[in-house]
């Protein structure tokens, strides 16, 4: 998202600590008639009801009661919100109330609620669903506007992404990687610990005649019902414990001592082993997506800035 929707957090356990600011007395902020104009932008008036509309509802919001210094900020960005939505229409963007209701629906699932729980629960403590529409429709709209006008201007280098996440290199962490062949020596079903035992003893003796995986198959070849199987490249935390262990205890051209297995013995062969660099494919993309955010969130306050000198603002 380029604007963040901001969470109104207005869970049913809220309403009655809200309910308190829902009855805004008559005050000299509110004592212009709704239908005078308080602005105009490029001709677009933005009335006293919009802004007692919008006052309220961020003084719900916040849970602060409205001062001077709130009313002078609703109007600036209800000012924004003027310019955003004409320059939308000027791109032909266009904001459907399926969208409105999706953003809104999912905002109010953060707070526990539906959508329409949402807008009534504004209604009660006097804000008109509209205003909360409209200000959801501006900020999609906007974000729909940014993206086409800066999405190929926008470039996030690796040093940028490495920077972010405090790290060098390609900001992976030590792995170690092995290449591996399993040989099985089979242990007939049912049979006794002497079997085992056998079994057992056949497996050290290959192990110490194990010299390298490129001679394992003639090595395997001496020892009946025998078999080898190549288990390709894997990093330790793929492999489970205890194989994990031996395999990073041993060395290349070694074999991890025998366990035994419903399917009989087994050795793992160690044909290659290497430290690597591990991505870091999660992390690194939700760095750069906020990276990518951030520089659409810069665009976009210069975009707005430029906007506004070169609009006509009368604020009476």
């Amino acid at each position: 998202m380029i604007i963040k929707i901001s969470r109104a957090r207005l869970g049913i356990w809220k309403l009655a600590a809200l309910m308190a600011l829902a009855v805004l007395p008559a005050s000299p902020l509110q004592a212009q008639g709704e239908l005078s104009i308080v602005a105009l932008v490029n001709d677009q008036p933005i009335s006293a009801y919009d802004v007692m509309q919008r006052l309220r509802f961020v003084s719900v919001t916040s849970r602060q009661k409205p001062t001077e210094a709130m009313r002078k900020k609703v109007i600036d960005s209800l000012i924004n919100e003027n310019l955003q939505l004409q320059e939308a229409k000027k791109q032909n963007v266009v904001v459907t109330d399926e969208q409105v209701n999706k953003a809104i629906d999912n905002i109010a699932k953060g707070n526990g609620m539906t959508g329409d729980q949402m807008v009534q629960a504004l209604g009660q403590l006097g804000v008109n669903g509209a205003t909360f529409k409209n200000r959801i429709k501006a900020t999609i709209a906007w974000q729909q506007v940014v993206r086409r006008k800066f999405s190929r201007q926008i470039r996030v280098s690796e040093t940028q992404v490495q920077k972010a996440m405090g790290g060098k290199g390609d900001g992976g962490v030590d792995k170690t990687e092995f290449e591996l062949q399993r040989v099985r020596l089979k242990v007939p079903t049912g049979a006794g610990q002497a079997a085992i035992t056998a079994r057992l003893a056949e497996a050290e003796d290959m192990r110490k005649k194990f010299e390298s995986c490129q001679s394992i198959s003639g090595l395997v070849g001496r020892f009946q019902n025998a078999t080898v199987q190549s288990l390709g490249t894997k990093t330790a935390d793929q492999i489970k414990q205890p194989s994990r262990a031996f395999l990073l205890n041993a060395s290349m051209g070694q074999m991890t001592p025998a366990t035994v297995t419903s399917s009989g013995v087994e050795l793992i062969a160690v044909c290659n082993k290497r430290a690597v660099k591990g991505k870091e494919p999660d992390k690194r993309k939700t760095v750069e997506n906020k990276l990518r955010q951030q520089e659409f969130g810069r665009m976009s306050n210069s975009f707005i800035r430029d906007l506004r000198q070169d609009a006509y603002i009368e604020i009476r």
